[in-house]
């Protein structure tokens, strides 16, 4: 066998930090320790990459389903992609990039500026 396997894709993450838990796939999340979850040949290596420095090896859940855990991120955002190889030794490219914005600050509160009565005989602000 001397055909690379087809690039995993980095399909989402897992979030286990309320108030939005489960599997997710938009781009941010307050959980500092998302599960990455990966797409890739069965039975194939698959090494991540976060902003371009090795992370780890991703661990097979199913056939073509893994996930990695990051060690432990501080907010800002990052971008992640992987790569597998099979049991041949065949590397794939890398998958495109998944960006992941970490953000774990509160909004501002809302300032209330005014109120409108609609209620006879006084109305207005």
């Amino acid at each position: 066998d001397t055909t690379a396997p087809s690039a995993p894709t980095i399909t989402g993450f897992t979030d286990d930090v309320a108030p939005v838990t489960g599997v997710i796939n938009t781009s941010s999340t307050n959980d500092l320790t998302p599960t990455l979850n990966i797409t890739a040949e069965a039975g194939s290596t698959v090494e991540v990459f976060r902003d371009g420095v090795f992370v780890g090896n991703a661990t097979a859940n199913a056939p073509s389903i893994y996930t990695l855990t990051p060690p432990a991120l501080t907010p800002g955002t990052y971008s992640f992609t992987a790569r597998a190889t099979d049991a041949a030794g065949n590397t794939s490219g890398s998958s495109a990039a998944f960006s992941l914005t970490l953000d774990t600050t509160a909004p501002s509160a809302p300032t209330i500026t005014g109120f409108t009565d609609d209620v006879a005989p006084v109305t207005g602000m």
